[in-house]
């Protein structure tokens, strides 16, 4: 289950917290030069001393993998901080993983799909065979989500505008992050390490794609690059998904982060009840008509003290409910990708460049009885 509660009250804001992201690390590139930050060609997140950026802490809210193209390319950005000591979890035990290993498993399970990923050739012709086969049986369906399968073969690197070359190391600071997991990272964490998971494979096969060709050496994260092996080894994201809270409590208890809320009587909890909530939100395992699962509103009788500030469920719009915050806008569905500025209060919102999945229903979301800001 991994860590549950991270408690980080001595830790305060400014903050700038983003929504899920799923795989759209174009949009999110897009949204953090336009907060003020600068992507750097190694994944690093920097802001110019004094600027308003300067002052602010960045916290993810989960879900940056699957359904996008370019997942392998956000978990590079956390990645990367982690690695650094910009991002960091008071209870990780650093030697769970070898910077030294690059070697991969020479098996990446994927729910009950199994990819070898040998150095036989005949391995990797019928590895291909299988890819080709799921992609080819989308495209006859003509599926709505088959694209998505295409976009994550190209392995483009993110989208980013170049760095001034003007600025000295001495002028940047770097951005400390927060990052709590979402119920994508569970999944793929229960994937690495075996186990299968009750997912809509094409709603994973994009990250599967990405991390298979990165660790292959197809991998290119900044425009320009030649591609190369992927920087960071089959061990270190397994056990840095594995590090990820699933929720955070920030500034004396006011401020809580978490992937998809967590009502009052649950916080402070550090077990499965707990962890399930933050994961998946109040859900009973049922399904509507429509195959999605029925999640009670229970942001609706909330009356805690700390504000909660989550995604999960998409939105047409960021969604203020009480002292709760649904920012979760879409992106991947082609909605937006969205950060709110807290204690202030502000949204900043980047179109999505393209519908990268369909999900009927996303786009007909019933907002009336919510305050929409």
């Amino acid at each position: 289950m991994g860590l549950v509660y991270c408690n980080c009250n001595d830790i305060y804001g400014p903050f700038h917290i983003i929504g899920d992201c799923h795989g759209c690390a174009d949009e999110l590139a897009e949204l953090l030069e336009k907060l003020g930050y600068i992507l750097k060609e190694d994944g690093s997140l920097w802001a110019l001393r004094g600027s308003a950026a300067a002052d602010f802490k960045l916290v993810f809210l989960g879900d940056y993998v699957d359904r996008g193209p370019k997942p392998a390319q956000v978990l590079h950005i956390l990645l990367k901080a982690w690695q650094d000591g910009a991002l960091s979890f008071p209870i990780l035990d650093r030697a769970a993983y070898s910077k030294t290993d690059s070697n991969v498993s020479n098996e990446y399970l994927a729910g009950q799909y199994r990819f070898n990923l040998g150095c036989h050739e005949e391995a990797k012709q019928a590895e291909n065979g299988k890819w080709q086969a799921i992609i080819g049986q989308a495209q006859d369906n003509k599926r709505e989500d088959s694209q998505i399968l295409l976009d994550a073969i190209k392995f483009e690197p993110v989208n980013v505008k170049e760095i001034n070359s003007s600025y000295k190391q001495r002028q940047l600071k770097r951005i400390p992050i927060l990052a709590v997991k979402g119920n994508h990272e569970f999944k793929l964490e229960r994937v690495m390490g075996g186990r299968k998971v009750q997912a809509i494979f094409t709603d994973m096969a994009s990250t599967m794609l990405s991390l298979r060709a990165a660790w292959q050496g197809l991998y290119r994260f900044y425009p320009g690059q030649t591609r190369k092996k992927y920087p960071f080894s089959y061990g270190e994201l397994a056990a840095f998904l594995n590090a990820l809270p699933h929720y955070i409590t920030l500034e004396g208890g006011n401020l809580l982060v978490s992937h998809a809320g967590l009502s009052q009587d649950l916080q402070g909890q550090n077990n499965q009840k707990a962890a399930h909530f933050c994961l998946f939100g109040d859900a009973d395992g049922k399904l509507d008509e429509k195959g999605f699962p029925i999640r009670r509103h229970w942001e609706d009788s909330y009356n805690g003290k700390a504000q909660v500030v989550y995604g999960h469920t998409p939105v047409a719009k960021p969604l203020r409910c009480g002292n709760t915050w649904n920012i979760d806008t879409g992106c991947v569905f082609g909605g937006s990708l969205s950060a709110l500025s807290y204690p202030q209060g502000e949204i900043v919102s980047v179109k999505s460049r393209k519908v990268y999945c369909f999900k009927e229903g996303i786009s007909n979301l019933d907002t009336s009885k919510r305050t929409i800001i």
